[in-house]
């Protein structure tokens, strides 16, 4: 179960619950999978934002949270809710993990 409080996001993957956290490094490796995290914030407020940006930093937050699978295992995974969940869901831990509450925007 994630912990909302540690910046934590859940995402269902071929049926099971993960949890997702942005650490440090995992902003790093997004960085180098996606260019500038503010670009890419950016790109997702504008409804710009690619399929590959989505799944970078799905990667990038479920190996945050410590999760041993590699890209490809991720690209091959059913994603509970389908790509608009994902979508949703790497909004989440992008303001999560910036510390950003819904409740106070």
């Amino acid at each position: 179960m994630a912990n909302a409080y540690r910046g934590e996001v859940e995402i269902t993957l071929n049926g099971e619950a993960q949890v997702m956290r942005l650490t440090f490094g995992a902003l790093v490796a997004l960085e180098e999978a996606v260019g500038p995290v503010l670009a890419l914030v950016e790109r997702l407020e504008a409804g710009q934002a690619t399929a590959k940006d989505i799944l970078s930093v799905i990667f990038a937050g479920l190996r945050g949270a410590g999760w041993t699978g590699d890209l490809s295992d991720l690209r091959q995974a059913e994603f509970g809710g389908g790509y608009l969940a994902a979508i949703q869901v790497a909004g989440d831990l992008l303001r999560k993990g910036f510390g950003i509450d819904d409740r106070n925007t």
